[in-house]
């Protein structure tokens, strides 16, 4: 038998993949400060999480992520709208989300997009990839930079779209 445990691929049961989708996702959908260090339960020691902002291997950094969040804005929370399991690939599923904040130089935030969760063989998060459009979501939205890039957008999409 071929071990794919490091080719990769899990070996955990469907029904495990699924138990440790849906806390991993109450966790996502229900995220405190305080809640933070149960990522060390759902996630493999050398997890990777990346997000626009960072690019880290390992349950620490990921969780210094997670409160530095806390630390940068207010009111942080994630609407978990769906989640489903790869067709192709029973050990990766996909989130789609919304994250509210409040920003200290701007006020309320909102951000549309999704998260590629992948899962070890021990149905641990292996990695946490977010996908979403920091340009358009947020840095066009800030003062002084965010004129700039709304104008470097304009210049290069179609008139329709402007």
């Amino acid at each position: 038998m071929i071990d794919r445990a490091n080719e990769g691929y899990t070996t955990a049961s469907g029904e495990d993949l699924r138990l440790a989708l849906a806390r991993y996702v109450d966790l996502c959908g229900n995220l405190e400060r305080a809640r933070v260090k149960e990522l060390r339960e759902l996630c493999s020691p050398d997890v990777h999480f990346r997000d626009p902002f960072n690019d880290v291997r390992g349950v620490e950094l990921f969780e210094k992520c997670m409160d530095k969040m806390f630390e940068d804005v207010g009111e942080p929370r994630f609407d978990v709208h769906d989640h489903v399991f790869s067709q192709q690939r029973n050990e990766v599923a996909y989130l789609r989300w919304t994250f509210h904040c409040r920003l200290p130089v701007r006020g309320p935030l909102q951000v549309e997009g999704m998260t590629e969760v992948h899962f070890d063989h021990k149905a641990l998060v292996s990695a946490h990839l977010d996908h979403w459009d920091s340009g358009r979501q947020l840095y066009e939205k800030l003062p002084g930079i965010g004129f700039l890039l709304r104008r470097v957008r304009r210049k290069l999409a179609i008139p329709e779209a402007r």
